[in-house]
């Protein structure tokens, strides 16, 4: 294979790489759409792969654009600036359900859901973390060793982009714009969100979902999905206690799992303020150290929200141990979700929803309902 040639891009692969043939070989490429035709240049050289730079296109495909941030391509935060929006969606939706018949082994999945009919594709973040770059505020680049000066961040909230304009920093900082509008940075005090109708305070070190939008409509998708004939909801990696309270008229027993004692504290502090703690119970652990422990009566519901990683090979086996009758599984990493799927052999996928948390970069967010057979 020669370092430069022509190739067509004809598909996306789910990191955002578009990808061509050469010789029978995948090509993928960076930051390009599909119908692409490029002169590109190889970087790495693989066995049964190559990846390739784009040295200059030829002809764009339909549905490429502009992007609208001087930094792109450099900045390591967005793949997707260059595509049209809707194809961007297209683009995920197509990647999913590639990634959970691949991986996941299920070819009996329902069509995919799209709640949300419009949204923002820019200025929806609520957080964001920096590093410092000779004193200068900056992102970690597309060369992980590189670090590229930020004062503006398209996907990023006004007012977190009105507090980066000539912000100095020395060390790595995260700020924050809370419900209210309030900024923060590196604070050790309690940032205010919404819950559907309720306010609710967290550590600001809490993980709470940065695209505050996508999260509500999440919320609203599930209160009006999953049924309300349950004995008993648990929430597992449960934070502050998002899911238990949006969906707390569910089941008259709600358990909380999460390890965090700072979340847990302030699900307690929560659920006393809001629900005069109303049958919640929120305990301090590991998900497969106290799921197994728990005296279940009853249908019962549980809710798993885990990290990138996915859950753990314990977590799905103490679910099907304890005949759980039905699961809610929110996941931003489809390969891990699709991993756990595989692992799920009493369950079947009956409901399934694309969410893009993260427009303009390559992650997205799926919440699936599962039943047991």
């Amino acid at each position: 294979m020669t370092d430069e040639f022509e190739l067509r891009i004809d598909d996306i692969s789910y990191g955002g790489d578009g990808v061509g043939r050469r010789d029978g070989m995948a090509v993928f490429v960076p930051f390009t759409a599909i119908g692409d035709l490029l002169r590109v240049k190889v970087t790495k050289q693989k066995k049964r792969f190559a990846i390739a730079e784009i040295v200059e296109i030829l002809e764009p495909g339909e549905s490429r654009r502009e992007s609208v941030c001087p930094l792109y391509q450099g900045c390591g935060g967005c793949q997707y600036q260059h595509l049209d929006f809707a194809e961007e969606n297209r683009v995920k939706q197509k990647q999913l359900v590639e990634v959970l018949q691949r991986i996941g082994k299920r070819d009996d999945l329902p069509e995919i859901e799209s709640p949300i009919e419009s949204q923002a594709e820019y200025a929806y973040r609520n957080k964001i973390t920096l590093q410092s770059s000779n004193g200068a505020a900056a992102y970690t680049g597309v060369n992980k060793n590189e670090k590229i000066t930020v004062d503006h961040c398209p996907i990023a909230k006004d007012e977190i982009n009105e507090k980066l304009k000539g912000l100095a920093i020395d060390s790595r900082t995260i700020i924050k714009v809370d419900n209210r509008g309030i900024v923060f940075v590196d604070s050790t005090g309690t940032v205010e969100e919404k819950i559907l109708h309720q306010t609710i305070e967290l550590p600001f070190d809490s993980f709470f979902q940065l695209n505050p939008e996508v999260i509500h409509a999440i919320l609203e998708w599930l209160t009006k999905t999953v049924e309300d004939d349950f004995a008993c909801l648990i929430d597992a990696y449960c934070g502050v206690g998002v899911f238990s309270f949006a969906l707390s008229d569910k089941a008259p027993r709600k358990i909380g799992i999460e390890f965090s004692p700072k979340s847990i504290k302030a699900a307690k502090r929560h659920s006393k303020m809001h629900f005069s703690y109303e049958n919640f119970e929120f305990i301090q652990g590991k998900t497969e150290d106290v799921l197994p422990e728990l005296k279940l009566l009853g249908k019962s519901l549980i809710i798993l929200d885990p990290p990138r990683s996915g859950c753990s090979e314990k977590d799905l086996h103490s679910i099907e141990a304890q005949e759980i009758d039905s699961i809610v599984y929110v996941s931003c990493n489809p390969a891990s979700l699709a991993r756990d799927l595989a692992l799920l052999k009493s369950y079947t996928v009956k409901r399934m929803a694309y969410f893009n948390m993260f427009p303009r970069t390559a992650h997205f967010e799926t919440v699936l309902i599962l039943e047991r057979e």
